[in-house]
């Protein structure tokens, strides 16, 4: 059996490995280690450098969460004017918002469940620009009326107080706006 051959033995493979690893590691390793340490300390502050730059050209490119992003809010003029639809029940509908889209689901109570099919489930709008409201029928078939007169289709009419709206030719509403004076 040759020298080759003992050593490659199965049986002693692991003490030899372990035996020749264990003392050539210690030494050359604490030599290396004497000799290298700054190529070490170079190596180790090249890579935080290069780690921190890939992770800044991320968040460059990759987009913004949802979640992270400022909501802007808009900036409203305190107005002076509230506009509220009266039901035919007597029940109030605020119009608080700049635009507010009424239908179906919105006069509940207030007619029959049959007469409300009549009702488009958006079926008019009301707007509101600086300190007056306009309405808008939303292309229903069934149309809305204006003190009497049918608005066509993209017509927006100027609403005044106490004007008569009629819904689909069923529900009977009333405009009411209410003067609001913000210096008391």
């Amino acid at each position: 059996m040759s020298l080759l051959d003992q050593f490659w033995n199965p049986s002693l493979l692991n003490l030899n490995t372990f035996m020749i690893f264990s003392v050539f590691n210690m030494n050359s390793m604490g030599y290396w280690l004497q000799n290298q340490w700054l190529d070490i300390l170079f190596a180790l502050l090249l890579a935080l450098i290069l780690g921190l730059a890939v992770e800044k050209i991320y968040k460059h490119f990759s987009p913004e969460p949802k979640i992270l992003k400022n909501t802007l809010t808009r900036f409203t003029i305190p107005t002076r004017n509230h506009g509220e639809i009266i039901l035919p029940n007597s029940e109030k509908i605020p119009i608080r918002n700049d635009e507010t889209v009424l239908g179906r689901e919105d006069f509940l109570g207030a007619t029959s469940p049959d007469d409300l099919l009549f009702v488009g489930k958006e079926h008019l709008k009301i707007i509101r620009k600086f300190d007056n409201f306009f309405i808008e029928d939303m292309k229903t078939k069934n149309g809305t009326k204006i003190n009497g007169k049918a608005l066509k289709i993209h017509e927006r009419l100027k609403l005044k107080d106490g004007d008569r709206i009629v819904v689909a030719n069923i529900l009977n509403l009333k405009y009411h706006e209410k003067k609001i004076d913000h210096m008391n």
